[in-house]
C-alpha cells in the first residue's frame, strides 16, 4: 500500500484568505502583522495589490459583522 503525503504547503495569500475570514484581524495592518508573526514573511506587502486588498478587507468586515449578529 502506498501512502501519499500532503506536501501542499500554505502560501502567503492562502493563509492571508483564510486569516481575513475566519482570524481577529481588523484591517489590512493587522493582516500583515498576523503573517509576520506566523513566519509568511516573502513580501507580504508587496503580494497585496488594491484588489487583493479590497477583497481581504470585504471578508473582514462581513466576518465582523456576522460575530456581532451572532452574539445579540
Amino acid at each position: 500500500m502506498v501512502r501519499l503525503m500532503n506536501t501542499h504547503a500554505t502560501t502567503t495569500l492562502e493563509r492571508a484568505f483564510e486569516i481575513a475570514a475566519f482570524g481577529r484581524c481588523r484591517n489590512i495592518a493587522d493582516l500583515h502583522h498576523q503573517l509576520a508573526r506566523e513566519g509568511f514573511h516573502d513580501h507580504v506587502r508587496a503580494l497585496f495589490g488594491v484588489s487583493m486588498r479590497e477583497q481581504l478587507q470585504a471578508l473582514m468586515v462581513r466576518r465582523r459583522r456576522a460575530r456581532s449578529k451572532a452574539a445579540q
